[in-house]
């Protein structure tokens, strides 16, 4: 497996895909948040630590609608993919089965975790896969696996900056140099809880925890300028938890190398 020299991995001596320098200064998702919205750098901040706790009790263990949705029939076997915000490994586990390298990331240490345990139960040859505690905005994607990409962000882009948003957006256009598919589902303005909470930036509110609601037309602006969009819609019915179903986008699209 290709060594690649990089810090603050969990787990499964994965490498974290940010630089070292990012490491050093210590640029947590709350820490980052917190210094563009001036919000309290308390030791116990709600911004620090929510999705730790969260993760030490979600036991979800389907995959969720969107992943079997959208990849069940666009992934395939010799596909490289990359999970921004892997949670506890419940889409994860069922994609790692189905491609030739799965990634999973994500800036909560008890997820990773999570996911390692369920991976371990899986007992999948190691060399197929990584997981990672990462800022999945500063992924270098040139590292990963040669192959088709497919990169899959299931409700985490909702949970960073609109600056995460926009690295990440810029990352994902250096990949020219092969086929790149992104399938994304996220939170819009047109969420029942948008609003919520304590207002902490643009379409963004604190409740126990951080949540940015996106503006699809904002967002399909920025993708037309590098992108090749496939599939672009809000709706209900894509994501119902519990008593909730929120009208959310999912959004599929990719570079224009020729698939």
């Amino acid at each position: 497996m290709k060594s690649f020299g990089l810090l603050k991995t969990a787990g499964l001596n994965a490498p974290s895909y940010v630089s070292r320098s990012c490491v050093e200064c210590g640029c947590t998702k709350g820490r980052r948040i917190r210094e563009v919205f001036a919000l309290p750098t308390t030791k116990d901040s709600i911004l620090d630590g929510f999705w730790d706790q969260h993760y030490r009790s979600f036991s979800e263990d389907e995959p969720s609608p969107f992943c079997k949705d959208v990849l069940g029939e666009a992934l395939g076997a010799s596909d490289v993919l990359v999970e921004l915000g892997c949670g506890n490994g419940r889409d994860g586990a069922w994609i790692a089965q189905r491609c030739s390298h799965y990634i999973g990331l994500d800036n909560s240490a008890s997820a990773i975790e999570a996911s390692e345990r369920r991976f371990r139960r899986l007992a999948l040859p190691p060399s197929t896969f990584q997981l990672a505690v990462s800022d999945f905005s500063a992924f270098d994607f040139s590292m990963a696996p040669k192959g088709n990409l497919i990169v899959y962000s299931r409700f985490s882009l909702h949970s960073d900056t609109e600056q995460a948003e926009d690295a990440l957006l810029r990352r994902l256009a250096e990949v020219v140099d092969r086929p790149l598919t992104v399938f994304i589902e996220v939170r819009t303005i047109y969420d029942e809880l948008f609003g919520s909470g304590q207002q902490v930036g643009r379409n963004a509110f604190v409740t126990d925890h951080y949540r940015r609601f996106v503006d699809p037309s904002e967002l399909r602006a920025k993708l037309e300028r590098n992108f090749r969009i496939d599939f672009f819609k809000v709706s209900r019915g894509f994501a119902p938890y519990q008593q909730e179903d929120p009208q959310v986008l999912r959004v599929q699209f990719g570079n224009r190398v020729p698939q």
